[in-house]
């Protein structure tokens, strides 16, 4: 699965930011059918949404739709009323439970990638039970704001009110195979502050972030993208781990540093990244 580096969520009831997006370079538009629409405009939002998905030329860029799921019956309806445009994946809000995403895997097509928003306490403390879940999941996303307000906490200087929340989202996106989501930055003109934040994200283990603005896309896709010191180490890296086994060596020092097996993956990984940004910007595979 390649990784998705950037998810770029736009109102489902605005045709001229509906637009605005598909011309953007994010891998990933999410048309939001939740906190960015009012109830009362809902049916209208579906309309707009379900015309999007038709008629609008996202390019390479995936389209998902986050739905409202503050009930199953809820959920269901925005389902229903938007698959016919083929979304290339479904965003679920607030999972706190498996059964919500198992009950939900029978109103989508076969195989529909699933992405599940954990940002209250009790998601939290049931994650190892979310990603055995039934539906096609291939990510966790960390909604911090959300958070926040569950947990009673007050945002700090360096966010560290998400510093658990964090380290167990990764691991349990890590423990599943999953992608690991961070959640917005919300200044969204601190350009510096965002690759900032999103390079610690990058080296913490998340595979991409939310962005709420064209202009962070950039600043995102740079900060989870190898630099070019830890390509060359990588290939550097296998290329003497190749050498040196025909000699019956595992083990070996390179750059002052033992290397062995858990390096050997993490520079696969490493040039696997490159490789499927540059073979389709992101990857093709939800």
């Amino acid at each position: 699965m390649s990784p998705l580096r950037s998810f770029l969520f736009t109102p489902g009831d605005s045709g001229r930011k509906l637009q605005k997006a598909a011309k953007s370079t994010a891998d990933v538009v999410v048309i939001d059918l939740e906190d960015a629409v009012a109830p009362s405009v809902l049916s209208d939002a579906h309309a707009q949404t379900l015309e999007a998905l038709r008629s609008i030329d996202f390019g390479t860029t995936l389209r998902m739709v986050r739905i409202n799921a503050d009930s199953l019956k809820g959920a269901q309806a925005d389902i229903k009323a938007i698959v016919a445009g083929q979304p290339d994946g479904i965003v679920v809000p607030k999972v706190e439970t498996k059964q919500l995403l198992d009950q939900l895997a029978d109103d989508l097509p076969e195989g529909m990638p699933v992405y599940a928003m954990i940002e209250t306490a009790l998601g939290f403390m049931n994650l190892g039970e979310i990603i055995q879940s039934s539906a096609n999941l291939r990510g966790l996303i960390l909604g911090g704001e959300d958070l926040i307000a569950s947990i009673g906490a007050r945002a700090m200087p360096n966010r560290e009110e998400l510093t658990y929340a964090r380290g167990a989202l990764v691991m349990a996106a890590a423990a599943a195979g999953l992608q690991a989501i961070d959640t917005v930055y919300t200044a969204w003109r601190d350009v510096d502050g965002l690759a900032t934040q999103a390079r610690t994200m990058s080296d913490m283990g998340f595979s991409g972030k939310l962005a709420i603005h064209p202009v962070q896309i950039e600043p995102i896709h740079q900060a989870f993208a190898p630099t070019a010191d830890e390509v060359e180490w990588a290939r550097d890296v296998l290329h003497e781990s190749r050498r040196l086994k025909e000699q019956g060596i595992g083990v070996f020092s390179y750059g002052g540093k033992m290397i062995d097996e858990a390096h050997i993956r993490l520079a696969e990984s490493i040039l696997n990244i490159v490789d499927s940004v540059d073979s389709n910007g992101g990857g093709d595979d939800a």
